[in-house]
């Protein structure tokens, strides 16, 4: 991890974390953008500081560096003979098109350039981003590995995000992370869940007419769905949330009907475009909501989370995407709260679950023929010490015949003396070690 640049909720101590909180935003409003297109939307940051974006060899001035390139910044030779780092970098890094990257925090010494430097990122943010940023115009680069929070005053009020879509790798803590930074603010009774799947329609989202007993008579009733119950819910004037499971398990655009049009926001939040429905107007007006038209009030919080691995499901198209925000969650983000425990011994010491996960996913995200999204996340499984019969029922299956159906299983486990799964499940659950030779080492 990289020294200095302290990222820590709303808190900042230097210039570059301001910097990668900037970019982190970007990154989560467009997920999947190419390093060019990335390094593009940046050249004004680049022009205003006067340094070079990335690439370059003369590490000093680096805006940007890969996180491969971190050590040669660690290791100039000052003039008493003694190793030193060039410069310091972020703590946190960021991702683009699988290369993980570092942002300077030394961004000029003077109070004069400090001003140029930030009042070009604020407004970039604010245009773009729909960021708030607040600094102290003395804030400095630091230049030694002991930065702390409290040496500086710099502060960020991120987007207050409406439509949000936490997304990742099977097992990353997707709906954890929903909880604990977003549903922990409501009220339990003002949040309204639902899970995409298949065979989930519009009428399940939204609600449908059914035919209700009424003594001797059969009548027709308006039967809400979970979008229709926040609404009502919205319009009572509380903070409310809903939650959508699994988005891209069934078909978005499809499940969202008519509904989808409500999705753009205006700076307050409400739908920018008003829709008709009956039966949803109908409904609300029986509760005492007036108005011939329907629109998402700027109390209601659509959260969604999005598996990227998933097989079978459905792509949401561009139209669609536009109108949420991303926050991708990685392994990384996580790991902190792994409860670890031991997986098995491999006949010369225990392998835990964090180091199994850590090899297995290097290995992914090394092989041409296995996707990166097929890494495992940090909650994809959780047990007890040795659990042998159960680790190989649900990992080892998942690792053989999904993650390795194409290409890959050589790289995992001992092909040679276990030609098949049914020959790694008996060996494993008997205590041998079925995988590579030195995997773990």
């Amino acid at each position: 991890m990289a020294n200095g640049g302290i990222v820590d909720g709303n808190k900042v101590d230097s210039r570059g974390a301001i910097a990668y909180l900037i970019i982190e935003a970007y990154l989560k409003k467009n997920p999947g953008v190419t390093y060019n297109t990335f390094e593009g939307v940046f050249s004004k940051l680049k022009a205003q500081n006067h340094v070079p974006f990335c690439g370059d060899n003369r590490y000093r001035s680096s805006f940007i560096i890969k996180k491969d390139d971190y050590a040669k910044h660690q290791k100039e030779i000052g003039k008493n003979g003694t190793e030193k780092p060039i410069r310091f970098y972020t703590q946190k890094s960021f991702n683009v098109e699988g290369i993980d990257y570092y942002v300077s925090n030394q961004w000029g010494d003077n109070k004069d350039k400090t001003a140029k430097t930030l009042k070009p990122m604020a407004d970039y943010a604010k245009e773009n981003l729909s960021m708030e940023i607040s600094y102290d115009e003395t804030v400095r680069g630091q230049r030694n590995a002991n930065s702390t929070v409290s040496s500086t005053s710099g502060k960020i009020v991120v987007a207050d995000y409406k439509n949000l879509i936490i997304y990742g790798i099977p097992g990353c803590g997707k709906s954890y992370k929903l909880q604990e930074d977003y549903l922990n603010s409501f009220n339990v009774d003002n949040i309204v869940r639902t899970t995409f799947h298949p065979e989930y329609s519009n009428t399940d989202f939204v609600g449908q007419v059914r035919p209700v007993k009424n003594g001797l008579n059969l009548d027709y009733e308006f039967i809400p769905g979970p979008f229709t119950k926040a609404l009502e819910l919205a319009f009572s004037n509380e903070k409310v949330a809903l939650v959508i499971e699994e988005i891209n398990r069934g078909n978005a655009a499809a499940i969202f009907g008519d509904i989808f049009q409500l999705l753009d926001r205006d700076s307050k939040g409400d739908s920018e475009y008003k829709i008709d429905n009956k039966n949803i107007c109908d409904y609300l007006s029986k509760k005492g909501f007036k108005g011939n038209k329907i629109y998402i009030p700027g109390n209601l919080y659509i959260y969604a989370t999005m598996n990227t691995s998933d097989q079978n499901v459905f792509k949401l198209d561009t139209a669609f995407k536009r109108r949420w925000e991303y926050e991708r969650l990685t392994n990384e983000d996580t790991k902190k709260y792994i409860k670890d425990f031991i997986v098995f011994n491999d006949g010369t010491k225990d392998i835990s679950w964090s180091i199994f996960i850590e090899k297995i996913n290097d290995i992914i995200k090394n092989n041409d023929d296995i996707s990166g999204d097929r890494q495992i996340g940090n909650f994809f499984y959780q047990g007890i010490d040795k659990d042998l019969k159960r680790f190989a029922n649900k990992v080892l299956e998942y690792i053989y015949n999904d993650i390795c159906k194409y290409g890959g299983k050589d790289d995992i486990f001992d092909v040679n003396k276990y030609k098949s799964f049914d020959d790694i499940y008996n060996g494993f659950i008997n205590g041998e070690n079925v995988f590579k030779d030195k995997l773990f080492d």
